[in-house]
């Protein structure tokens, strides 16, 4: 596929072209950014304070593509559940399975001894 594309190029793209991919330093830069910039189209799953499946029950739950209610998992009211204090609810009943950074952007730690708080392990 890349060696059409390339042939279609007039002269001098491609003289350009073969320049850069031989510096290797220009060739590797060119794949992490690219593989940067793939990560980053898929940053809102990767790192979310929502669970990508629920299994509750028998039944499964995106809550990544849709809003459930807290009645829909045992809580009360009509809002939508806050599913890190849920959690050991949702495990008795099923799985969860969460994405790898299980951290929304406006959530914060609210647990501290002191603040700013030290490193810790």
């Amino acid at each position: 596929m890349f060696s059409r594309i390339f042939k279609k190029l007039d002269p001098l793209s491609q003289k350009r072209v073969r320049g850069f991919l031989r510096i290797r330093r220009a060739y590797v830069s060119l794949i992490i950014i690219s593989i940067v910039f793939l990560l980053s189209l898929f940053a809102e799953i990767i790192a979310n304070s929502k669970p990508l499946l629920i299994s509750y029950k028998g039944d499964f739950y995106f809550p990544i593509f849709k809003t459930y209610q807290a009645e829909d998992f045992g809580g009360q009211g009509l809002v939508e559940p806050t599913y890190k204090d849920m959690r050991n609810e949702l495990e008795k009943h099923g799985f969860i399975i969460e994405p790898p950074i299980f951290w929304g952007y406006n959530e914060s730690i609210t647990q501290l001894e002191s603040y700013p708080s030290g490193p810790s392990s």
